[in-house]
């Protein structure tokens, strides 16, 4: 006791001198880490109000309880009048508030392209004195009001995008009804005997079709081509090599259509060898509706009497059908325009956009660092464009604007069961640009893409965001656009609107070198890079031939023999596009062709892929860490955080989620995977959602991505399991715990960011898509959707997690509306929560603390989501711990469970059982993948169908929370259960570590919007210390492992009154040390 009223002496003495303890100081530095929308230094806003943050440190480190007690902030449009203080812009005066998160701009009208200049100082609660300026910080505005848009979209001239040349190709039908409007929906089949040219199979034949509405195509009794996915768009014909199928002599070629909605079922298709010669459909073809024996396998002496002539149901483009679109690029499209500068440049600014994806530059110098730019979204609804600030970079004199396009997500022409192909957005690749040059006398000129643009050559011939890129050799009858004068056409423009790419851009982050080289065969080599990522490599090529061909293929496993495996990596994908390019095409493949220069270099510019091994065949000298390395490629979000402690498997399993996370936010969107499917699965987004608060700032990526479930949204509500998305996934894939991204994200973005703009954009689709629920629900109780996907073995009831996500979406939505004052709603929402809750005990819960099937899942699931009357509490939990140790404390869920059973078990109490189960390394358990050499956290429990996924990964959250000890503050809640506007954000939070058996020391660190948090214990020789840091303008409030009234502790600052079973501290910011001695 002496020696802690010794130090509550002390601070008696600190408060009594704490009105000026700084002379003519302010107690804070000058604020740092200034950021608008979330971002540094952002070029490209396009909302009128952005939102200023900063964060606040002490002026001496051994300061504490520091606050923010009033700030100023000045907005000036040049660095100059920002140096004197004029903020011509705005200037908010001193503003008695600790607000220094989202303060909303409240100055002039911004214009486009306006440049924003700005810095903030702060006042304290302990002198009278301001801080000093933040340094200068700076916006660009993008393109404010559509008229201001000058430029018009552009694209490849029509004579090097010709239709496909069909041969006399009709549709065909039965005619079985007495007109095209009268057939019924049905099935029917097509044949036709043929006699293949000879050679014909040693170069590609080409298969050109589509059908009315779906097609089973076979040649020779081998099955050819099919449609895949959830639908079939008509009006785009399709493109296949079948020239394996093909034999010498006389073939068959029979079709099977399926038409699902009245209306005749037709066949639209030509064979094309490489000789001209052509097999069209016309009255030639026989059709039935009968599937006779031999059909489809039998040449000569098929005859039947339900087999009659084909029918001519009408030319190509013609009614019914209209359109079809059977394009075939000559080039691939490039741009070029020649302009001059004639006197000195105050200021320049490119607005500008290329879809699918583009990449530009100026004189030669590439424009940025972007990578695969725009980021995707819904194109019908929403096109994003960047904004570059180009001062530097003009000449005095001429200079050359250079752009390429690809193809991205915008045209996608491979065949994945995806059915991107198929997207009612898709056309062929167009750009926007528009730069705007200001002279130093003021006068103004602008460069704006039109039809005064040349087109000019592109290295890439070929480029699918699945399949891969073919580099340095066009397709056959390429117009030489070197010799030539071809200018662009001017094109329609997009459907959607555009928006400024207001998010981090995608750019090569980092480059790794090689880990291992070896031969798999003469002249095929196989590159391990000792970590699974996503991207690409750049290789440095010397002494090949002209039309040397290097193959590079991408993969995240081996075969038996160490070459590379693509099981499970490419079982979505169906039929390559680069055919008519260059055979042989598959996924995840690029092939360089050489020019014969000494040296070349190989990167892909408008693909990525998933991998840790690349194979490489066609190199003159064997591939090392000399001439390749692996760009490590993704969302240009900040670390926020870094948890590490004294086991080693569990570092191991946190390096491994972080690199997940990282691999499946390539492009601006969360993927599940960045191989097999680059989809943006919405319940893996969410699952990874709060592991992303600890670990990176990202919300900008997610205020974007949840635009795009907007933009997604049908009328009723109903959400697709993937998004961006093209029409796949409103009917399997999605349901509750998927769909609940677009409820959960937007209130994770809320109590971990402090984003309120979110939630007013978010809130009408929110309840939207709870009503969806409630009409599809019985009872209270919903049970469509995938539930616990992927577990080890048992399989939790469906409705026992869309049940509990209907009742989490319907308690955020109540307390969103609380938030922005829709109190009628708040009232509404918060009624069907409680009648939910209600609904899921009187189906659910079986008595003796049971739910359901009482698994890890479904009793874990029940507690989490807060379903448990607090009068069976304890009852639950206990039969939870039955559960965990009925399977000696392995893991028996799947991705939801994940989700709920670590932090169910901490919340019981039993951390512990959590840590065991976490770090177990037998089979099944994430251990076992690090065993086996992960360095992701892959798909399953067993040989991982992909070793790149991020849905398991919030065990990394959990770390943070539990073994590190840092939690948001009870009265935030991420289940909804309350929600104080105070606290969010870390402005009041927890820290409550869990030592637990096996584990010596914890350090856990996440740059909260407020500061750095810092959470350091360590026990030994029976001592157990905690380390705390708390950021300035914020109170934590401290949980030591030990009872209220426990002895030998000490501690610099007085316990409080505690309101759990831990002697307690509240504190403000500063460094605070505690330690309790066991023995």
């Amino acid at each position: 006791m002496k020696q802690i009223s010794w130090m509550l002496a002390g601070l008696v003495l600190v408060a009594g001198c704490a009105q000026r303890p700084w002379g003519q100081r302010g107690a804070l530095a000058a604020p740092q880490a200034l950021t608008v929308d979330y971002l540094q230094d952002p070029v490209g806003l396009d909302h009128p109000a952005p939102r200023l943050s900063w964060k606040l440190t002490a002026a001496r480190r051994s300061a504490r309880g520091l606050r923010q007690t009033a700030y100023q902030i000045l907005v000036a449009s040049s660095p100059e009048r920002l140096r004197d203080n004029q903020g011509d812009l705005w200037d908010s005066g001193r503003v008695a508030s600790d607000q220094s998160l989202n303060v909303v701009y409240a100055g002039k009208p911004l214009t486009t392209s306006q440049r924003c200049y700005w810095k903030v100082r702060a006042w304290d609660n302990q002198s009278d004195t301001p801080s000093a300026w933040s340094a200068q910080a700076r916006w660009i505005m993008g393109v404010m009001r559509p008229a201001d848009w000058q430029a018009r979209w552009i694209g490849a001239n029509a004579a090097t995008r010709p239709d496909c040349d069909l041969v006399g190709a009709q549709w065909i039908w039965t005619g079985d009804a007495p007109s095209l409007g009268q057939a019924a929906q049905g099935v029917r089949h097509f044949r036709k005997v043929f006699d293949a040219p000879r050679g014909a199979q040693d170069a590609p034949v080409e298969l050109v079709l589509t059908a009315d509405d779906e097609y089973e195509v076979f040649i020779n009794g081998k099955i050819a081509a099919k449609t895949w996915g959830h639908f079939n768009d008509w009006r785009w014909m399709r493109f296949h090599d079948v020239a394996d199928l093909i034999k010498p002599g006389r073939n068959l070629i029979a079709v099977t259509v399926k038409n699902k909605e009245p209306g005749p079922t037709a066949l639209l298709a030509v064979l094309k060898f490489a000789d001209g010669k052509a097999v069209p459909t016309d009255t030639t073809w026989s059709t039935s509706a009968q599937a006779v024996d031999g059909w489809k396998e039998k040449i000569d002496g098929f005859a039947h009497d339900a087999w009659k002539a084909a029918v001519i149901a009408g030319p190509v483009d013609g009614a019914p059908w209209g359109k079809i679109e059977r394009r075939r690029e000559l080039v691939s499209p490039a741009f070029e325009k020649r302009f001059t500068v004639t006197r000195p440049v105050r200021e320049a600014t490119l607005h500008i956009t290329g879809l699918g994806f583009y990449e530009a530059s100026l004189n030669g110098q590439r424009i940025g660092r972007k990578v695969l730019d725009p980021a995707p979204t819904r194109y019908d609804r929403r096109v994003l464009y960047s904004t570059y600030d180009m001062t530097e970079m003009l000449a005095r004199g001429e200079n050359r604007l250079h752009v390429l396009l690809g193809h991205g997500w915008y045209d996608v022409r491979s065949v994945a069961v995806w059915n991107f192909d198929n997207a009612p957005w898709r056309d062929f690749p167009r750009m926007l640009a528009q730069l705007e040059i200001t002279y130093d006398d003021g006068t103004r000129t602008m460069v704006v893409s039109d039809d005064t643009w040349r087109q000019v050559a592109s290295p890439i011939g070929f480029d699918c965001i699945r399949e891969g890129e073919v580099i340095g050799k066009a397709p056959k009858g390429a117009p030489n656009l070197e010799k030539q004068v071809v200018r662009a056409d001017v094109v329609p423009a997009p459907a959607g609107r555009l928006t400024a790419s207001a998010l981090p851009p995608s750019v090569v982050t980092q480059r790794l070198k090689p880990v291992a080289v070896r031969a798999i065969t003469p002249g095929t080599w196989l590159v391990d890079f000792g970590q699974n990522t996503a991207g690409w490599v750049k290789l440095k090529l010397a002494g090949q031939r002209a039309g040397d061909v290097v193959t590079i293929k991408y993969g995240e496993k081996l075969k038996e023999d160490g070459s590379l495996s693509l099981k499970g990596t490419d079982a979505h994908f169906r039929y390559p596009a680069s055919f008519s390019t260059l055979p042989d095409g598959w996924f995840q493949t690029d092939r360089f062709v050489c020019d014969g220069s000494r040296t070349q270099v190989y990167e892909p510019r408008f693909t990525y892929n998933g991998f840790q091994y690349v194979q490489i065949t066609g190199v003159a000298q064997p591939p090392d860490a000399s001439n390749i390395e692996a760009c490590v490629v993704h969302t240009d979000f900040k670390d926020a955080g870094r948890f590490i402690s004294s086991n080693e498997l569990l570092n191991k399993l946190q390096h491994a989620i972080l690199w997940a996370y990282r691999g499946n936010f390539v492009n601006g969107y969360p993927t599940d995977c960045p191989h097999r499917e680059k989809n943006g699965w919405t319940g893996d987004a969410s699952l990874a959602s709060e592991l992303a608060m600890y670990n990176f700032q990202n919300t900008a990526a997610y205020e974007k991505w949840i635009q795009d479930l907007i933009d997604e949204q049908r009328p009723d509500g109903n959400l697709p399991g993937i998004v961006p998305t093209s029409g796949w996934g409103y009917h399997w894939g999605n349901g509750p715990a998927w769909d609940s991204a677009l409820v959960i994200i937007p209130w994770m973005l809320y109590v971990y960011q402090g984003d309120t703009r979110i939630l007013e954009t978010a809130y009408p689709a929110m309840a939207k898509y709870v009503d969806y629920m409630t009409s599809r629900a019985k009872d209270g109780i919903v049970s469509h959707g995938l539930g616990d996907w992927i577990p080890v073995k048992t399989k939790t009831p469906t409705e026992v997690t869309s049940t509990g996500y209907y009742y989490l979406d319907a308690q955020i939505v109540a307390r969103v509306a609380e938030r922005l004052g829709k109190h009628d709603d708040a009232q509404k929402y918060a009624a069907l929560a409680r009648s939910i809750r209600e609904a899921y005990t009187r189906h659910l819960y079986k008595g003796n603390g049971v739910y359901s099937i009482g698994s890890q899942t479904a009793q874990s699931c029940a507690l989490h989501q807060g379903l448990v009357p607090d009068a069976e509490r304890a009852a639950v939990e206990a039969r939870l711990v039955e559960a965990v140790q009925k399977t000696r404390v392995f893991p028996d869920f799947g991705i939801l469970g994940s989700k709920y059973v670590f932090r169910a078990l901490s919340k019981a109490g039993r951390t512990d059982l959590a840590f065991t189960m976490a770090t177990q390394e037998e089979h099944p358990s994430f251990g076992n993948w690090i065993k086996r050499g992960a360095t992701t956290f892959w798909e399953d429990w067993n040989e991982g169908s992909s070793r790149n996924h991020i849905m398991f990964g919030d065990l990394s959250a959990w770390s943070y929370q539990y073994l590190g000890g840092i939690r948001l503050a009870d009265s935030v809640s991420t289940i909804a259960v309350t929600d104080d506007p105070q606290a969010v954000a870390f402005k009041r939070f927890i820290i409550a570590p869990e030592p637990v058996a096996g584990l010596d020391w914890v350090k856990a660190e996440h740059d909260s919007p407020y500061g750095l948090i810092r959470s350091e214990w360590r026990r030994e020789n029976g001592v157990f210390t905690l380390e705390v840091e708390v950021p300035a303008n914020t109170e934590a409030t401290i949980y030591l492992p030990v009872k209220p009234d426990a002895k030998n502790v000490t501690a610099d600052v007085p316990p409080i009154q505690s309101d759990r079973d831990r002697m307690a501290f509240r504190v403000g910011s500063g460094c605070y040390r505690f330690s309790t001695n066991a023995r």
